[in-house]
């Protein structure tokens, strides 16, 4: 019993000391990692072990709070690359962390609203301001604790509510009723001045033309509008009150007008494209370009000046990118046989040295060496098959040629000089031989890539001049084409064949011709060879084309052969009833509208049915959704101070490589239906909801979402109309909200 005892207890003991030796110290180690892996390898060495595996739970637990820690401390510092690097750590020692992944995704978005932070300096800088508003926006959507920015975006919607101000006198959005007939248009201007507190001055060609204008509701702007459009006049504002008017004639626009001159710097469009864009949209006379610095200088009035910004920054915006992995394969199916005796082709007499005397029969016929050549049997049979030629990576800018030559630059003999000293003198021309493969790609907006390929396979070939006189020919195999393909489609293209048959024969004099026999004598050599030059090629899209915003990708131009960016009757609310009469042609139109009750004249109209009522809206419960990929989330959507609904058409865009839409509810009655179209376009989803009972204040719309892979989407509904039960419509404005899958 004893005898059984004591091994036993020497395999608890040890047992027992190699737990031990798993034990992590009771410092933080300086890796970790190295840790996890080591009690991973102890796991994985014996998995029934529960032990090792409870180690395991917690060393993992241990390092990841170790790199949490490290990582958030490297965030506090800014250090933002350190950070991350930490909590990459982390998550290779805990996969499933949740507090790592929310740090990463939070570090990530931080590093990201870096960058459009910067972004937005730069365009700054260039005084592009427009687009600075749009990074900073972005950059404070993905970090909302970026101060830098909050600061930076405040200035710039200062900076354009104070130039919109100092700029026009038409900031004013109280609605006036206008019922003139027949009367002295200075007196209407002075109507207006007095009910804006404005001042007038007029040209001393304007005289006491007539005008008859009638308008319920309309802002001064569009009143302002109206009576230059039926006097045939313009105004120019001097100071921030006072309106000059004069005849809308050319030498009264160019006595008047002021231009100013304006800068602008491009960050990819070509100067001189650029400049052809502005001269053919805007019609253009002084533009100067600057090619060394790539800038466009623009004299022109302060009304055109913002026309050539939004063209600037619709044309002005980066190309995209694409890798190209490209194979270029030789298969080659030689077939070689060898097959018979090789006997030789020389027989050897040697012979000494000898005197001639009596000893001549004996030195010749004694001592000479004859050498029978060595026989040899051939049994052979080659088969090859393919071989990759090169297998390149090219990274080329959209509708820009990329290149690549894989070879040799060969000196093949051109002409031969005799000049006037009798010198001979030879030129040569070198050439390419190898591979040369030459690819235009073209990125479309659905994703997908036309490539326009070049590929060209050559070799020195034989001497088809003389010994002294060589002409080197090559052999090529040439192929030009295009193909249409998705990101991460690869195409084959294949056929450039070159094939070539060979036999020789090998046998001895007088045995090889022997009748039947001479086969067994005789070395047959025959090759086939049949070379397939193949290329594979499979575009990786690295950056999309970039796309301008709506905001200038249409935009307000003005009217007719008057290009200006100051909006005119084209956008007058439709709502409003607007008859002028024409005191030139003599014609008055005195029709009355009557669905619109009369207003006195002059007085201001404090109610305006165009707009939604204060706190009237649309909205998301929270900001930021949160899921992972492959799981579902809900976006509900809320009413504020709506009645009840007849019909509400909403329109929700986000990104379909992160989302996918999955079902809609409505939470507040009615019925809501998705409307799928043809033409409708990944990541946006059209709904219906009607015939919501009472009141639609509240939680309206439930949407669920599917994540598809980790990112950041935007989930944003467009502007809506709603009609009321009442018939009645009002507009309500897009809402915004983000959801990060991680």
């Amino acid at each position: 019993m004893l005898r059984l005892l004591v091994p036993v207890v020497c395999l608890l003991v040890a047992g027992c000391l190699a737990h031990v030796e798993m034990e992590p110290p009771l410092e933080n180690p300086d890796d970790w990692l190295q840790v996890v892996m080591d009690h991973r390898a102890a796991v994985n060495a014996s998995p029934e072990d529960s032990y090792a595996r409870i180690k395991l739970e917690k060393v993992e637990q241990s390092a990841a709070e170790h790199y949490l820690a490290l990582g958030n401390q490297q965030l506090a510092e800014g250090n933002m690359d350190e950070a991350i690097a930490e909590y990459r750590s982390g998550l290779i020692a805990r996969p499933n962390g949740e507090r790592l992944k929310h740090a990463m995704g939070t570090a990530l978005a931080a590093k990201e609203a870096q960058s459009l932070y910067q972004q937005a300096v730069s365009f700054i800088q260039l005084d592009r301001f427009n687009e600075a508003e749009e990074r900073l926006e972005d950059a404070l959507d993905l970090n909302p604790h970026h101060e830098q920015a909050r600061e930076r975006l405040s200035y710039l919607k200062n900076r354009k509510a104070n130039l919109r101000e100092r700029r026009s006198v038409f900031t004013s959005q109280e609605k006036i009723s206008l019922s003139f007939n027949n009367t002295d248009v200075r007196d209407v201007f002075m109507y207006l001045a007095e009910a804006y507190k404005l001042n007038v001055i007029f040209d001393n060609e304007i005289s006491g033309q007539p005008v008859t204008i009638r308008a319920e509701k309309v802002t001064l702007k569009q009143a302002v509008d109206l009576l230059l459009r039926a006097s045939k006049t313009q105004i120019k504002q001097i100071g921030s009150n006072t309106l000059l008017v004069a005849p809308d004639t050319e030498e009264k626009r160019a006595e008047y007008q002021d231009r100013l001159l304006r800068t602008y710097s491009l960050n990819t469009i070509k100067a001189a494209e650029m400049a052809e864009i502005l001269k053919a949209s805007l019609s253009l006379d002084t533009v100067v370009v600057n090619e060394h610095m790539n800038t466009l200088s623009v004299r022109e009035t302060e009304d055109m000046l913002p026309l050539v910004e939004n063209l600037v920054i619709a044309n002005d915006q980066p190309a995209g990118e694409v890798i190209l992995d490209v194979e270029v394969l030789e298969v080659d199916r030689t077939k070689t046989e060898q097959l018979g005796l090789n006997l030789g082709e020389q027989v050897t007499l040697d012979y000494p040295q000898y005197t001639v005397s009596d000893s001549f029969r004996d030195s010749v016929l004694r001592k000479g060496v004859v050498t029978i050549p060595t026989i040899t049997f051939n049994y052979l049979k080659k088969d090859v098959d393919a071989t990759i030629l090169a297998s390149p990576s090219l990274r080329a800018v959209d509708n820009q040629e990329a290149r690549l030559h894989i070879g040799e630059r060969v000196p093949l003999r051109s002409s031969t000089i005799l000049d006037a000293t009798g010198q001979t003198r030879t030129t040569f021309e070198y050439r390419d031989v190898g591979i040369k493969l030459e690819v235009v790609p073209d990125i479309h907006l659905d994703g997908s890539v036309t490539a326009n390929v070049k590929v060209e396979v050559s070799a020195l070939g034989s001497n088809v001049g003389t010994p002294d006189e060589p002409a080197i020919s090559i052999l090529t195999r040439h192929v030009e084409t295009g193909m249409l393909l998705k990101d991460g489609e690869t195409a084959v293209i294949g056929g450039l064949i070159q094939s070539m048959e060979g036999n020789n024969k090998a046998r001895p004099v007088g045995l090889g011709e022997i009748p039947g026999l001479g086969r067994l004598f005789t070395n047959s050599s025959d090759e086939k060879r049949r070379t397939d030059v193949m290329l594979t090629i499979t575009p990786r899209i690295v950056r999309a084309q970039a796309l301008p915003p709506h905001s200038v990708r249409e935009f307000y131009a003005g009217s007719g052969n008057r290009l200006s960016a100051s909006y005119g009757l084209a956008y007058m609310p439709t709502n409003n009833t607007i008859r002028i009469g024409d005191a030139y042609s003599g014609q008055r139109q005195q029709q009355r509208s009557d669905a619109l009750p009369d207003a006195p004249q002059g007085k201001v109209l404090a109610e305006d049915s165009a707009l939604p009522p204060s706190g009237t809206r649309l909205l998301f419960t929270d900001s930021k959704y949160q899921t992972a990929p492959g799981q579902e989330v809900s976006v509900v959507m809320r009413a504020q101070s709506l009645s009840s609904i007849k019909a509400l058409p909403l329109q929700f865009m986000y990104n379909p490589a992160m989302l996918e839409f999955v079902k809609a509810e409505p939470l507040a009655g009615g019925t809501l239906s998705v409307s799928e179209s043809e033409g409708q376009k990944p990541g946006m989803t059209s709904l219906m909801l009607s015939g919501t009972p009472g009141s639609a204040s509240g939680d309206l719309v439930k949407i669920t979402l599917k994540g598809k892979q980790a990112g950041i989407s935007y989930f944003m509904s467009k502007p809506a109309v709603l009609e009321t039960a009442k018939g009645d419509t009002l507009p309500l404005d897009s809402v915004m909200s983000r959801v990060l899958v991680n």
